[in-house]
């Protein structure tokens, strides 16, 4: 169909539409004039057909206007919406609810185990990198940036090398070092706001690295150093080691007066020595006391019955505490030792150990690099010699008395026992501390070592036996240990 004849069927529409609208209201009003005069309803049709056709009168098509015509739209169908059963609804939401919690659970669930996976496997790295148990050595990577202890050139007797600053007097050698001998003062939390332990410490570096030792700042929460001129700084653990009591610290502070350090195996017997330190702590900052080297390359052992000695040199300079972790200077105003009051010869006047500077060397390179010293193998037991005197008064033979086992040591599961004495290590004689310590510095880690071993019995005679134990690495960290003598 064209538009012209939409539009014309549209208007022929509209005037049967109109003319019916009028003949309808025109029964309407008969009808009702009818019922109120009594006439039937037959009759008043007629007379309203008649009516209107004498008084019908001729169409007149509405005003058009071809802007008001919209073409026909199709109607829109409403979606009928199902009405939802109670229970119907109550199960979906009850589904939807199951499946949120079945969500979130399983979200907590993961991330529970992701976790727990984590702190497991930081557990074992830790474990394997620090416990004494470990049988294995792990590579500990290196700080790239740590320095070295450098030592310096000292003359003796016969060497024609001469030296800048010297030899010094008393008062020249106390001006050059002082500077490079600070003040350690350590706190705990149980100490309070008070001073948990004074010491002393030598400048190793100008930025900032200081050795002490490993007593002085062992158990600190905290640890301040102060410069000679009383300018204070909080300072970082680099590294410590029990078994020869050395430690490095550091502070943030850089153009500070480096300590020289000279070569401790030229040292002779009788040769002046001065000793800078806190003695009481820093209420005697600075303190210097002098005397001379009563003994070179002594054999001390830096902790009790660790079997573990060090080469150190015996002197009569006042060496008190607070002096700990100071300097022992030569006449060339160089550091060849580091004091420690720890090591003493008890009941005794007038004899100080300083660990000597060639001695501690290694160990503090292995600390600035490490923070423990590397490549380093124990037993994992303690001992206590017995001498010729003492073999012959009790009747045993003459070696190492055990008197204590870590519980980690291969010791315990060999059965080795409080009480036995080693007689020989590897078929070398036992008499001293040094015996034992000469054979473990040539081993390293998982290496083997058999012990000769006597062990009293409740009869006359003891029982000999030979054991052999698997050696650990020993960083110098104190472990539990077994006294029993089962």
């Amino acid at each position: 169909m064209s538009f012209d004849e939409y539009s014309s069927q549209n208007r022929d529409n509209e005037a049967e539409e109109s003319q019916r609208s009028v003949l309808d209201e025109g029964r309407t009003e008969k009808s009702a004039e009818a019922n109120a005069e009594g006439i039937k309803p037959d009759d008043a049709a007629n007379v309203s057909s008649a009516e209107v056709k004498t008084e019908q009168t001729p169409f007149r098509p509405l005003d058009f206007s071809w802007d008001t015509v919209e073409p026909p739209r199709p109607p829109k169908k409403k979606r009928e919406r199902r009405a939802k059963n109670p229970k119907e609804s109550e199960a979906s939401g009850s589904n939807k609810g199951l499946k949120i919690f079945s969500i979130v659970v399983s979200c907590v669930l993961v991330i529970t185990l992701g976790a727990f996976g984590f702190v497991l496997t930081n557990h074992f790295n830790e474990g394997d990198a620090i416990a004494q148990g470990s049988s294995a050595s792990q590579e500990a990577p290196s700080r790239e940036d740590a320095p070295s202890l450098i030592i310096g050139q000292t003359p003796d007797a016969s060497s024609s090398l001469t030296v800048t600053d010297g030899p010094l007097t008393i008062p020249q050698i106390a001006a050059k070092v002082k500077p490079s001998v600070v003040g350690i003062i350590t706190y705990t939390k149980e100490s309070g706001l008070q001073a948990a332990s004074e010491g002393s410490g030598i400048v190793m570096t100008s930025d900032g690295y200081i050795i002490t030792n490993e007593h002085v700042i062992d158990g600190a929460d905290a640890v301040k150093v102060v410069l000679e001129n009383g300018d204070e700084f909080e300072a970082t653990v680099i590294g410590a080691d029990t078994r020869t009591d050395l430690a490095v610290i550091k502070i943030q502070k850089n153009n500070l007066t480096a300590a020289q350090f000279g070569d401790s195996s030229k040292l002779v017997t009788g040769e002046t020595v001065v000793a800078i330190g806190n003695p009481g702590g820093m209420k005697y900052a600075g303190s210097v006391t002098q005397g001379i080297v009563s003994a070179t390359n002594r054999l001390v052992s830096a902790t009790a019955d660790s079997g573990y000695t060090l080469a150190c040199i015996q002197t009569d300079a006042a060496i008190n505490p607070g002096n700990s972790g100071g300097a022992l200077v030569n006449i060339y105003g160089q550091v060849i030792g580091i004091n420690s009051s720890k090591i003493v010869a008890t009941g005794f006047e007038g004899i100080g150990f300083s660990i000597s500077i060639n001695e501690a060397k290694p160990i503090i390179d292995d600390l600035l690099n490490y923070g423990y010293v590397k490549n380093r193998v124990k037993i994992g037991i303690s001992v206590t010699p017995i001498d010729e005197v003492l073999a012959k008064m009790y009747g045993i033979p003459q070696g190492l008395r055990v008197v204590a086992i870590e519980s980690t040591s291969d010791a315990v599961s060999k059965g080795l026992q409080v009480g036995d004495i080693i007689t020989k290590v590897d078929g070398t004689q036992m008499t001293a501390f040094s015996d034992l310590s000469a054979i473990l510095k040539a081993k390293k880690a998982d290496d083997t070592i058999v012990l000769d071993v006597y062990r009293q019995t409740s009869g006359s005679a003891g029982r000999s036996f030979s054991v052999t134990l698997k050696l650990r690495e020993d960083r110098g960290v104190q472990v539990d240990q077994s006294t029993s003598n089962g």
